[in-house]
């Protein structure tokens, strides 16, 4: 029995995959595993000062809207 699940043009919510775009997979073809995750995801690669300033720019703005 396979535990993965074929599906086409789904929708997808992970912002940092290559393959989303408009909140939609571009592959034909998609393969979700046992756990929700589509077995094809690759996630974008940054630099690590980069992901830090970004990352510090979202708690800020995460802080000052929440307290």
């Amino acid at each position: 029995m396979e535990d993965n699940l074929k599906f086409s043009q789904l929708a997808c919510e992970f912002d940092l995959c290559i393959y989303n775009e408009n909140a939609k997979c571009i592959l034909g073809q998609t393969t979700i595993n046992s756990i929700g995750m589509c077995d094809e995801c690759i996630i974008v690669s940054m630099d690590q000062t980069v992901l830090s300033s970004l990352k510090m720019k979202q708690l800020k703005k995460y802080l000052k809207d929440n307290f």
